[in-house]
């Protein structure tokens, strides 16, 4: 069945969402604050309308999805919650669970049964609508988290909307999505970040160590060039979660830099075997 679907933040995933959504004949309007912004993102098919203020398109629509970085989801959620009509189902990209779910909850109010956590964990550092694709979701892992007080028909809007984009479904509690991403997402950034610095701070690092690096140290340092203002916001929501994925893994560069110096090289080729091990499962 079709439906009117808004799309709050026509980003990289928003826009992705949306080229999409069009494709299955849903109406999508896109919500953002800079206008010359979205109707170029309309002259290019992403949306079949835009809009800066919130009556102009959110009355209307049956499914809210907020496309924004993690920091500014309730306050758009503030601005859209007087003109939602009570059977919409509102979800989000967020890559944070716990403080989204906990701030919706208290935005909503009554209508917080109609609200439902999303994380697609799809993306680029590349960002921006410019770069949206509607294969984006194809295979990817989308989080759908459960608090035990959303309505059961906004779930399965949810997961239907996912499902359709080509995502394979998790369901989960919100603090637990944020342990697991605290490791497997956000640790990963942080790492390819500290790496980054730390070569710029080195003192090797004039004229770009006169090109003597190779491919493996540039697939290592590509998530260091992701958003660092989106960046921040997931920090700031998730941070405890980091700090224990952080010092779980500097306790591990901890050995192997205490192995390598003591010349401890059976341990250290079983630490390799076991690295590759994992990387072949995942």
């Amino acid at each position: 069945m079709q439906k009117n679907v808004l799309i709050a933040g026509l980003g990289l995933l928003g826009g992705s969402l949306a080229l999409r959504l069009k494709e299955m004949d849903h109406t999508v309007n896109a919500l953002g604050r800079n206008r010359e912004r979205l109707e170029k993102a309309q002259e290019a098919g992403i949306a079949h309308s835009v809009a800066t203020d919130p009556k102009e398109v959110v009355p209307e629509a049956e499914i809210v999805i907020i496309g924004t970085p993690v920091g500014s989801i309730p306050a758009i959620a503030e601005a859209l919650t007087p003109f939602l009509k009570p059977e919409v189902v509102v979800t989000d990209v967020g890559s944070t669970k716990e403080w989204v779910c906990r701030n919706m909850r208290r935005i909503l109010g009554k209508k917080k049964g109609r609200f439902v956590g999303s994380h697609p964990m799809a993306g680029s550092e590349k960002t921006g609508c410019e770069n949206a694709s509607p294969r984006l979701f194809e295979g990817a892992k989308v989080v759908i988290t459960e608090t035990g007080e959303e309505d059961s028909d906004a779930v399965e809007t949810v997961k239907t909307l996912w499902e359709s984009t080509g995502a394979v479904i998790r369901v989960m509690e919100p603090e637990h999505h944020d342990r697991l991403v605290a490791s497997t997402s956000h640790l990963p950034h942080a790492a390819a970040f500290a790496m980054a610095y730390a070569l710029e701070k080195s003192p090797d690092a004039g004229e770009n160590f006169f090109g003597i690096y190779g491919k493996g140290l540039l697939d290592t340092l590509r998530i260091a060039a992701s958003d660092p203002v989106m960046w921040e916001d997931i920090i700031r929501s998730n941070r405890l979660n980091i700090a224990n994925a952080l010092e779980n893994y500097r306790g591990h560069l901890d050995v192997l830099e205490n192995w390598i110096r003591q010349g401890h090289y059976e341990e250290i080729v079983t630490l390799m075997k076991t690295a590759g091990e994992l990387r072949n499962r995942l």
